[in-house]
């Protein structure tokens, strides 16, 4: 029983407590100027947000192109490597011969 009563007092002070808090100007205002505090800070991420996912997706789309383009160049280097191998197969052969030497001395080393 006195658990009932103790918890029936709590309830109304609780509500009373509130009723005064809702009541009062100064709770009012300061309550509206965080509510407004709240929305702005919002609005400023929203528009950080929208900011940033721009930057990422332009970002990746640019990234995308040059890898692209790194991928055609080195495309339009074999053809030519294979093109000039077919025109002078001697010469070709000469130089993968000198590169290997080289190679070797330099890991010799």
């Amino acid at each position: 029983m006195e658990a009932q009563s103790e918890l029936a007092a709590n309830s109304k002070r609780s509500a009373n407590a509130k009723t005064a808090r809702k009541n009062s100007p100064t709770t009012e205002k300061a309550s509206e100027a965080a509510h407004e505090a709240v929305d702005k800070v919002a609005e400023k991420a929203a528009v950080a947000e929208t900011r940033l996912r721009h930057t990422v997706n332009s970002g990746a789309e640019q990234l995308q192109e040059k890898k692209q383009e790194a991928m055609q160049g080195t495309e339009d280097v074999i053809a030519q490597v294979r093109s000039y191998t077919k025109e002078n197969p001697l010469a070709a052969a000469g130089i993968a011969f000198a590169a290997g030497l080289i190679a070797a001395r330099l890991l010799r080393q």
